[in-house]
């Protein structure tokens, strides 16, 4: 123990001694340590933290699976089923699984005083929160009568609405409050981390018994498996479910149904975010590698200047183990010094981290730098001192101790130094840059593919908001059509309006898909994209009108029914034929056949990355009261105003003029369709930046770390350059000759990097677009800007070994 402290103080003293160094190289660890600290944070909480259920290994999804694979949602029947006869796991809980609009506001008694909110809620068995294993703070769950048909109006709110909307009342539970206008008695309130599975505002009882024999696929299943089962004897006993189901319903098995799969209610929560988020600690992890090569050819340099001492410690009687233990320590210290302001830096920038995360990746409220982080850090400061301090503490061992006595008496000067071990460490540094910014290259790539996609309609210079019309006071379409026009004719009379319409859904957003039946086709129905739109929303939206006409102020409720359809639909269904004058009506909710009077270009509906759908565009007027019910409950109506200035400028008097129509109506969610179009590749800018990111910090680094190796070896070399230009070498050929030491060592870096990036790249291939995992602009770009950034590392150098006078140099050696 006293020579492990003797090492400990000996080792502070020489970080202390060398402040130059000790500063650069905790400067490059902690950056690295830093990074890896927030990523691990965000990958440990997303990725391996259990969901906050108790024995949320337990809970699993119950699917139906697609030919294809893939899971999707049961019907009420597949529930019943499985409910009366699953073997491996308890009774299953259901969820609708469209999510509901809800005005929530004041209380039965007609309090408006908190005013109203538009949240989003579902409808859930009574055992949903028993399934969970989660018991409500205030008040209790659902009762088992709860959600038969004709139940009561009872409903449960989460933590976050309970202290928003009726500010962290515990009276609230046993009073009432008006969704959609219509009364509820809050029976519960759930703790604050529950957000349910998918996250809600608030839960009502579900009716399914009612839908059993509706035959929709409509419902999310989970379950919680029985003691002693695995996920293994889970699926083999949805597999023996099905075979049953097949045998008591063979008329409800033409879905596409091939099977059941129960998967782990964490994977599909994670879904499609763990490959991003391992690419992203991969990229990280390289980073820090790079930063450990930098501080090894750091340290082998100083090893290198050590020679004397070591060789009169060795000859004072030290044994080459004790060097080997003394140079570890000081290399574990230098880590943990590093390890600590690390950790520092990821404290310090986590939130703001966190708060760059893209829309869509999930359990984001869950993360925290926890335990883990500080434990996964302190591991990571160990692994890597030993690593980064292995090479010259191995050095050690093979000293020539004459050689070092030598030079401790300035008689000699060994030359070797570990030139080999830092070329090796530089050329590794270039390798492990390369493939970082090919990488970061081809999501480059993928975005610029992406931002020059041309979505098909306007996204400069126009507003949208959104309008939560729900319950009985808009339940046809003739009242929301009586609100709806005497907006438009408010906001179009604001200064700086050019256009003003209202649509049932926005392009980027979420979809409404109906089903068709083409005059003729026999009963044969085909689902295609559904929205209600006013007359102006082409005109608004920038729109291109094909052929036929746009809707106008004729198109009413009472005028013949019309539709518009875009061109993927008139290719999909009518191919050559001219489609102005066909006819089709809406499946399950008309009763009337519409004629096609208008084509308008595609609109990229769902994602930039995605074809236009076949669309059809009826008129909000014209809609069914069934339609109309069904797009004020899970669908707020947007407005969409084309302006002539800064769009934001009219947010205010949007919503002044709608409250001056109806208070009671929410004005939610404005923004301009320039954020919305930027909110739908979001996600491939957080990937391209924070990527982008760490792999200019890795160029950044391999090139400190070729210009630190260049520096020492012109330094070491001083008398051999001296006289080389003693015997006629001109400045010219000293520069190609330090600059293509530099460039060689580059180049085997490159070398050495294209075919692992050849291969790691595949594993992005998911998150590009319009660009192949070896684009060849990539593939050759990168390596041509190491080289030129290798150029420039080794040119100041190289310049300084221009300098050199050879009489200076031949004297002083």
């Amino acid at each position: 123990m006293h020579s492990f402290l003797q090492d400990i103080r000996f080792a502070s003293r020489m970080l202390v001694k060398n402040p130059g160094f000790t500063a650069t190289a905790v400067i490059c660890l902690a950056l690295g340590f830093g990074a890896n600290a927030a990523i691990f944070s965000i990958v440990s909480g997303v990725l391996m933290s259990p969901l906050p259920y108790p024995d949320a290994g337990d809970l699993v999804q119950v699917q139906v699976r697609s030919p294809d694979g893939a899971g999707r949602k049961a019907s009420a029947l597949n529930y019943e089923f499985w409910r009366r006869r699953a073997h491996a796991f308890d009774e299953p809980a259901a969820l609708d699984g469209m999510v509901g609009g809800y005005n929530v506001h004041g209380t039965s008694a007609g309090d408006d005083a908190l005013g109203a909110a538009r949240v989003h809620g579902y409808m859930v068995t009574a055992n949903y929160f028993e399934v969970l294993g989660v018991a409500p703070a205030h008040g209790r769950g659902f009762l088992p009568t709860e959600d038969d048909p004709g139940g009561p109006r009872v409903v449960v709110l989460s933590h976050g609405l309970w202290s928003r909307q009726f500010g962290a009342d515990p009276g609230i539970v046993g009073g009432s409050v008006l969704l959609n206008d219509v009364p509820h008695t809050v029976v519960g309130v759930m703790p604050a981390r529950f957000r349910g599975q998918p996250a809600s505002d608030l839960w009502l009882p579900l009716p399914w018994e009612a839908q059993v024999g509706s035959g929709t696929y409509n419902y999310v299943v989970l379950a919680r498996l029985r003691s002693g089962a695995t996920l293994a004897d889970a699926q083999a006993d949805a597999d023996r479910l099905y075979g049953e189901f097949i045998e008591a319903h063979p008329d409800r098995t033409s879905h596409g149904d091939s099977g059941i799969a129960v998967s782990s209610l964490l994977d599909v929560v994670i879904g499609d975010a763990r490959q991003p988020l391992l690419v992203l600690f991969a990229a990280v992890a390289l980073v820090l590698l790079i930063a450990c090569a930098n501080v090894a050819h750091l340290l082998l340099a100083r090893a290198a200047d050590r020679n004397g001492e070591m060789a009169v410690r060795i000859a004072l009687g030290a044994s080459r183990g004790r060097l080997l233990r003394q140079l570890l320590t000081e290399s574990v210290l230098l880590a943990l010094l590093s390890g600590m302001a690390g950790l520092l830096i990821a404290m310090w920038s986590f939130d703001a981290l966190v708060a760059m995360l893209p829309d869509g990746l999930p359990r984001t409220d869950e993360l925290r730098m926890d335990a883990r982080a500080v434990g996964f850090t302190l591991a990571l400061t160990l692994a890597t001192g030993v690593l980064f301090g292995l090479a010259p503490a191995v050095r050690s061992f093979g000293l020539d101790v004459i050689r070092g006595l030598k030079d401790s008496a300035g008689r000699g000067r060994t030359f070797s130094g570990g030139r080999l071990g830092r070329g090796v460490l530089v050329s590794s540094e270039v390798a492990l840059s390369l493939v970082l910014l090919i990488g970061a290259g081809l999501l480059v790539r993928t975005f610029q593919q992406l931002t020059a996609i041309d979505p098909g309609f306007a996204t400069r210079q126009v507003l949208t908001a959104q309008l939560s019309m729900t319950g009985g006071r808009y339940a046809t379409t003739d009242a929301v059509d009586e609100f709806r026009r005497r907006l438009e004719q408010r906001l179009d009379a604001l200064p700086g309006v050019r256009a003003v319409a209202t649509a049932s859904n926005l392009p980027l957003e979420q979809p409404l898909n109906l089903p068709i039946s083409l005059e003729g086709w026999q009963d044969r129905m085909q689902a295609v994209e559904y929205r209600l739109v006013s007359d102006r929303y082409f005109q608004a939206m920038e729109i291109a009108l094909r052929a036929g006409r746009v809707f106008d102020a004729t198109d009413a409720a009472s005028a013949p029914a019309v539709v518009i359809v875009n061109e993927a639909f008139a290719r999909q269904f009518f191919g050559d034929d001219d489609a102005i004058g066909q006819r089709l009506t809406v499946g399950f909710v008309e009763d009337r056949t519409r004629e096609v009077v208008g084509v308008v270009g595609d609109v990229r509906a769902f994602s930039l990355k995605e074809e236009s759908p076949a669309t059809i565009y009826v008129p909000t007027g014209q809609a069914p009261d069934g339609i109309t019910q069904i797009v004020n409950s899970f669908l707020p109506l947007h407005v969409v105003m084309s302006t002539e200035g800064d769009p934001l400028a009219l947010a205010a008097a949007v919503r002044r003029e709608s409250a001056a129509i109806d208070p009671a109506v929410p004005v939610t969610n404005v923004r301009t369709m320039e954020q919305i179009h930027g909110a739908s590749i979001a996600q491939q800018r957080f990937w391209m930046g924070l990527i982008g990111g760490f792999a200019l910090l890795a160029l950044l680094l391999s090139a400190i770390g070729l210009y630190g190796v260049t520096s020492y070896a012109v330094a070491r070399r001083t008398r051999d350059i001296g006289l080389r230009m003693a015997l006629g070498a001109r400045a010219g050929d000293v520069l190609r000759l330090v600059i293509g030491q530099g460039l060689k060592m580059t180049a085997i870096g490159v070398a050495i990097g294209l075919p692992v990036a050849f291969g790691a790249t595949r594993f992005i291939a998911g998150l590009l677009y319009g660009v192949g995992a070896t684009d060849p602009a990539v593939f050759t770009g990168i390596p041509l800007l190491m080289l030129a950034v290798a150029t420039v590392a080794c040119l100041v150098p190289a310049r300084r070994a221009a300098r050199i006078d050879p009489m200076t140099a031949l004297r002083t050696e």
